[in-house]
Formats: structure tokens, C-alpha cells, sequence
């Protein structure tokens, strides 16, 4: 049998299509629990996949799922269903971060990754970044941390402009420095900042709007990521989320 058909290999094709078949299922009212533990399902498949041969101790491993594990049960069950937009936000926050977190180590030294490969590392750190601090802007209004209201000052426009632009050109500085570290946490830092002033200026009450295109963001970026290390389960589960 191809290796590429055991192990990982399988597990990386259930996950996706417990991606694919749940978020169809959620798409109505009367299967939507249900693919929301199909999905829950290509999760810890995929999961299972990307750990199948880590470097990472056991032990280690198990302890980072229990928390995690912990944490997201904890919230899912004392969130109420008027709290739940706020919820979202902070979950696809994480979201971001974690494709952000994946672009950022793909730019490391060490990973032997090609030139375009590092190139979409950088594309999942911009848009991961703004996906998750963008997010968490979005939370914030949406639980009266922040104030509802549009958050204007001068030059606003500019100043995001100016991140943007820094954001690429730290992006560029990444890919061509022989120790990237620096530029990449640079890069990791613009687009976070950039996340921030592209929400806060945009009211409480369109906030439901910004969660779902940050949403998109989140996925796109996991897309990203997912190509740069040739991971299909990630590539797919990126695009069904962008595209959603």
C-alpha cells in the first residue's frame, strides 16, 4: 500500500472530510449538531495526523490537549447564547493566531522550506496577525470592554497604510535575511498592530459582519500555511473557511 495511504496519510483524508460533510450538515438547522461533531471529529483527526510523528514527547503532548481541551469545555458550556457572537470572535481570534503561529515557524532557519513556500509563511503571518488581533478588537466591542462607537483619529487611514506597507516590507526583509528572527517578529507585530486599527474603526453594531469576514481571514491563512508545509488537511479545512 503507498505510504501516503497509512498513518497520517488516513487520518489527514478523514479529517477532511469530516470538514467537508460537517460544515454541509451545519448548513441546516436540523443536522447542524450534528456536523458540529463531525466536525469536532476531522479536528481530532487531524490533530492525531500532525502528531503522528512529532518530535514532541508524549507526556508534553497530552498535557497541551488537556488544557486546551479544558479551557474550550469550560467556555462552551458557561457562555450563554446571547454571549455567543463574543465567543466566536475570541475563537476565531485563536484561530488566527494559530495559523499565524505555523506561517511564523515555517520562516525559521532549519525548516528547509523553498522560496515560494516562505513567501505564503508570510502571507499566513500578515493575515493571521489580523485576523487575530482584529478579532479580539471585535470581542471587545461586542462584550462592552471597548466602547461600541467607531474609535477615529487623525490620520488613521495613514497610519493603517503605513502597517500595511511596513508589514510587506518586513515580509520581504524575512525572506531575504540570513537570520530571520528578528524581521519575522517584526512582521508578527505590524500585522497584529494592523488588525487592531482596521477594526476599531468600525462601530459595535457591524461587528457581527467583521467577526464573519475576519472569520474568512482565519481560514485564509490557515490555507496558506497548510500549503507552505504541504499539509492537505490544513489546506482544505483553510479554504472550506474562507470560502464559507
Amino acid at each position: 500500500m503507498n505510504d501516503s495511504l497509512t498513518g497520517p496519510g488516513v487520518l489527514q483524508i478523514v479529517a477532511c472530510v469530516c470538514f467537508i460533510l460537517g460544515l454541509k450538515m451545519m448548513g441546516r438547522k436540523h443536522s447542524a449538531r450534528r456536523g458540529n461533531l463531525v466536525s469536532a471529529a476531522g479536528m481530532a483527526a487531524a490533530v492525531a495526523a500532525a502528531l503522528w510523528h512529532a518530535d514532541v514527547g508524549l507526556t508534553m503532548i497530552l498535557a497541551v490537549v488537556a488544557a486546551g481541551s479544558a479551557v474550550g469545555a469550560t467556555l462552551a458550556l458557561r457562555v450563554k447564547m446571547t454571549s455567543m457572537p463574543e465567543l466566536v470572535a475570541v475563537f476565531n481570534g485563536l484561530g488566527g493566531l494559530a495559523s499565524l503561529g505555523v506561517g511564523w515557524v515555517g520562516l525559521l532557519p532549519g525548516n528547509d522550506l523553498t522560496t515560494a513556500s516562505q513567501s505564503l509563511s508570510v502571507a499566513s503571518v500578515i493575515i493571521g496577525g489580523i485576523a487575530f488581533s482584529g478579532s479580539l478588537v471585535a470581542y471587545a466591542k461586542l462584550a462592552g470592554v471597548m466602547k461600541s462607537a467607531p474609535t477615529i483619529f487623525p490620520l488613521q487611514l495613514s497610519l493603517s497604510a503605513a502597517a500595511l506597507l511596513a508589514a510587506i516590507g518586513l515580509g520581504v526583509w524575512t525572506l531575504a535575511a540570513d537570520a530571520p528572527l528578528v524581521p519575522a517578529a517584526l512582521l508578527a507585530a505590524a500585522a497584529i498592530g494592523l488588525g487592531v486599527l482596521s477594526v476599531v474603526r468600525i462601530g459595535g453594531g457591524d461587528m457581527p459582519v467583521v467577526v464573519a469576514l475576519l472569520n474568512s481571514y482565519s481560514g485564509i491563512a490557515a490555507a496558506l500555511a497548510g500549503t507552505a508545509i504541504a499539509q492537505p488537511a490544513l489546506m482544505i479545512a483553510g479554504t472550506l473557511v474562507g470560502a464559507s
